[in-house]
């Protein structure tokens, strides 16, 4: 347009000296209203392209990228300044192609991210009985899937995530920790056993609580079981039970202590002693009741 205004110019003088004609002058004033037409149309495409790229760059998923907003806004402030005859039609489309690529590189980024949400976004199945992480994986798999979500959103996302995942692993940890101990601790039982096999199979930390309180029903139930048992004897009492007291014509009964044997099999053996003593003393008690009547007759 430039280039058209300056022939004009250059014919209109020469016409001046006579050294141009009146149609050398239409023909060149023709030139610049075409070259006018077409810069016009051009700086009517940009603008247009430019506002087109302002409204991609202002989608909600986008909100919170910096990049892509400082670009936007210099756009918008480029296609005041064309209006008002202080940019070119060439800034806008410069600017306009800086916006889609920062707009097309922050699309790609957020994209990434929803892809590794997505992938995060599990449970564990020893962990599965974690309310808190159950909840944060749902939330960042509901993220990952909505289009409005910003990469800021699923970045909290994901941090609340791993502070789930994070606490429900130590939590599980020190209960694996603590049946640990409990199943090395004495000798094995059925229980222990159990609790053991769960331990090694990767159960929840509800099963294992489970079985740890089967284990200690199991002992709370022989030890039950054992001072229901009644024993006479005294010396055979002594030597198992040092601290029973041993009445005469009475059958006592054996005191809960914590010297009960630890397994299943050595509990069974202990008791089925203390049931033999239990027969033998009634008998023995008896007898002494018949001798005394036998004097006293």
């Amino acid at each position: 347009m430039k280039d058209a205004q300056s022939a004009l110019d250059n014919i209109i003088a020469k016409a001046a000296k006579g050294e141009a004609t009146t149609a050398d002058v239409q023909a060149a004033a023709k030139s610049l209203q075409e070259a006018v037409t077409k810069a016009t149309d051009a700086r009517d495409k940009a603008i247009k392209g430019a506002q087109k790229s302002g409204q991609t760059a202002g989608a909600k998923n986008l909100s919170d990228n910096n990049a892509v907003q400082k670009a936007k806004d210099k756009l918008a402030q480029l296609i005041k300044d064309a209006a008002a005859g202080k940019a070119t039609t060439a800034d806008i489309e410069a600017a306009t192609k800086s916006l889609n690529e920062t707009v097309a590189k922050a699309q790609a980024a957020l994209a990434t991210a929803k892809k590794t949400a997505k992938s995060e976004a599990t449970v564990p199945a020893y962990l599965s009985d974690s309310k808190s992480l159950q909840a944060a994986a749902a939330k960042l798999a509901t993220l990952a899937g909505d289009p409005n979500a910003t990469a800021t959103d699923l970045q909290n996302a994901l941090a609340a995530y791993n502070k789930a995942k994070d606490a429900a692993q130590a939590a599980y940890d020190a209960q694996v920790k603590d049946a640990k101990t409990v199943v090395n601790t004495g000798k094995m039982t059925p229980a222990k056993q159990h609790l053991n096999e769960l331990l090694a199979n990767g159960a929840t930390a509800s099963e294992i609580a489970v079985a740890m309180i089967a284990v200690a029903n199991e002992k709370d139930t022989a030890i039950a079981t054992a001072a229901a048992a009644p024993v006479v004897s005294a010396g055979i009492i002594t030597t198992m039970h040092p601290t029973l007291v041993v009445r005469d014509n009475t059958v006592p009964t054996v005191a809960a202590e914590n010297k009960l044997p630890e397994t299943g099999v050595d509990q069974q053996v202990w008791l089925t002693v203390a049931g033999t003593m239990a027969l033998l003393g009634l008998f023995l008690v008896a007898a002494k009741r018949r001798k005394n009547d036998d004097k006293e007759a």
